[in-house]
């Protein structure tokens, strides 16, 4: 069991400056002896050196409010010598001083200090249904994952879902986890011999050597424990909802006929690696003996409910699509798609969410993934709007003949076609289904593309990143140099998520000009006029001009380009 020192030992090595710079001022604030007592040696001044280099060495020349970029050089220096001198003796401090260290980190301690306890009791680092020698490195929170969700469908069960295959749910949110941590901790592996290699017996020693290893690389702590109680929660919070609204499911659906069993519940990205929120592909088993697939969305799915609906009313001028089933609740929803198309046919369905994003701005800003340019007031689209539950045509393909490409392109063409002449033609319909269908509706924006965030995710998991939190700060400060609010509050609650392992996501509601984080707080910064404004004032305009040849090529070179 880790004592009060051991964790506040932890805490102090996993800071980052921002946390190092609280705690030091509530330790200032709480103890008028806060001071230099002896000297520091010579490899502790280098190393300090060696971090204030990597902090200013890329500052912002513009540093926003908040930025430690806009504190001196000589103050942070200071500051790093204090909180070195802290760390080197922690055992003179008090419990109540201590367990500021420990507040700082809540979020993320507990989990850590839950995934310390599964070993605390002796086990089998071979006991996991991960075939990989590396995922040791990560062998408690493997465990909390399988304690924690066990007794979360044991619950289920409680309250009426049948659950018989505890074991299969579990092992594959224990794969999910493992691909999103594998490269840090095979990193850590690598770097260094593990701790844990012990020949001890003794239960405590398995639990200290882990310890111990984790302490080598502080940040590598924190991200498994956020990482891996993030899943918990989103499980825990879905399996309560599946429970909740079984019966909803089942009208929806099918038909009235009830669910019998809970079968499978596996995770998958949504978008991309750096989406917040994973999406779960449930399998059930009705009363009637027939299995059913959902896909579990953990955010809001109203603008996806409005897009069909505004297929719905394209449909009657030839437009093509394979509506899928949907069912909307308050920030969260379930998805079903009737019957699974032919390629060809989803291939036109592809074509038409193109037109979307050519005439709207972006397909996806309506139910998904929206990027903000780089000055205000404009937006950019981010990504090719691939329905939701499908993967690209790159992945859904074996190899082409000359034939079969032909084949498609002109598919995604006609598809793009139909609803590019229907947007035009009844540009008045459309803007009117626009406001009905998705006046409660919100999309979510993302300034920056997927490759940033997949390349400082990917900087970051190196072993000296894991070992000293200064190194991760120097990366994520980068993101300074590009920002598109003068306030540089963005970025702010950006390096705020991306210590949390995620990427930051923001919600428009469609009717207003607010913007949210974390799905409930406002940021300062406002848009100029609400989307919805802006896509119908849009199609309006587009139904009063017919395209020009000129224009009619270059959407021609888009598609081309799309499809490569």
């Amino acid at each position: 069991m880790l004592d009060l020192f051991a964790l506040t030992q932890l805490a102090c090595q996993a800071s980052n400056l921002a946390e190092r710079l609280t705690i030091l001022k509530q330790l200032t604030e709480c103890s008028t002896h806060l001071n230099f007592q002896a000297p520091l040696n010579e490899a502790d001044l280098q190393a300090i050196d060696e971090d204030l280099e990597r902090l200013f060495s890329n500052a912002a020349a513009n540093p926003p409010q908040g930025s430690f970029y806009r504190i001196k050089r000589q103050v942070v220096k200071r500051s790093l010598r204090l909180y070195r001198w802290v760390a080197l003796n922690l055992t003179d401090f008090s419990p109540e001083q201590q367990q500021i260290f420990l507040e700082v980190h809540a979020p993320w301690l507990s989990h850590y200090i839950e995934a310390i306890a599964q070993v605390s009791h002796g086990c089998d680092l071979q006991n996991t249904s991960i075939q990989d020698v590396n995922s040791q490195g990560c062998f408690p929170f493997l465990k909390l994952i399988e304690t924690e969700l066990t007794a979360i469908l044991e619950v289920a069960q409680q309250d009426g879902l049948e659950v018989p295959n505890h074991p299969q749910i579990v092992a594959s949110v224990q794969q999910f986890f493992w691909e999103r941590v594998k490269l840090m901790v095979t990193h850590a592996m690598l770097a260094d011999t593990p701790f844990f290699q012990t020949e001890a017996e003794e239960p405590s020693s398995l639990s200290d050597a882990f310890h111990a290893f984790y302490l080598r690389f502080p940040v590598l702590a924190r991200w498994l424990a956020q990482v891996s109680g993030d899943l918990i929660v989103l499980t825990r919070q879905a399996i309560a909802r599946l429970v909740q609204d079984r019966h909803d499911l089942s009208q929806q659906f099918w038909e009235g006929v009830e669910i019998a069993s809970l079968t499978d519940c596996r995770l998958t990205q949504a978008q991309d690696e750096t989406e917040e929120h994973p999406i779960l592909q449930i399998e059930f088993c009705l009363a009637n003996g027939q299995v059913k697939n959902l896909t579990y969305c953990p955010y809001s799915i109203q603008a996806e409910a409005g897009l069909q609906q505004l297929y719905a009313e394209a449909s009657t001028d030839r437009v093509k699509t394979h509506a899928i089933s949907i069912l909307a609740k308050r920030r969260y929803g379930y998805i079903e798609r009737a019957k699974q198309p032919s390629k060809l046919d989803l291939f036109q369905e592809i074509g038409c969410h193109f037109a979307i994003r050519e005439l709207l701005g972006s397909s996806r800003g309506i139910w998904g993934q929206l990027q903000l340019g780089a000055v205000p007031r404009r937006v950019y689209a981010s990504e090719i709007p691939w329905p939701s539950d499908v993967r690209s045509p790159k992945n859904l393909n074996s190899p082409k003949t000359d034939s079969e490409s032909s084949n498609v392109e002109e598919a995604i063409q006609q598809g793009f076609q139909r609803m590019d002449q229907w947007l035009r033609r009844q540009s008045h319909v459309a803007a009117r289904a626009l406001n009905t269908h998705f006046a409660h509706a919100s999309a979510q924006l993302r300034h920056r593309p997927a490759a940033t965030y997949l390349k400082i995710f990917k900087t970051v998991q190196s072993a000296p990143c894991l070992a000293n939190p200064l190194a991760v700060d120097a990366v994520f400060r980068t993101l300074e140099h590009c920002r598109w609010d003068g306030l540089g509050e963005l970025v702010q609650l950006e390096v705020k998520m991306l210590w949390q392992f995620k990427a930051l996501w923001l919600t428009i509601p469609m009717n207003h000009r607010y913007i949210l984080y974390e799905a409930e707080h406002s940021l300062f910064s406002k848009l100029p006029i609400p989307p919805l404004h802006y896509l119908s004032r849009r199609v309006q305009k587009m139904g009063a001009h017919d395209r020009s040849p000129k224009q009619r090529d270059d959407q021609d070179e888009t598609l081309k380009k799309l499809l490569v």
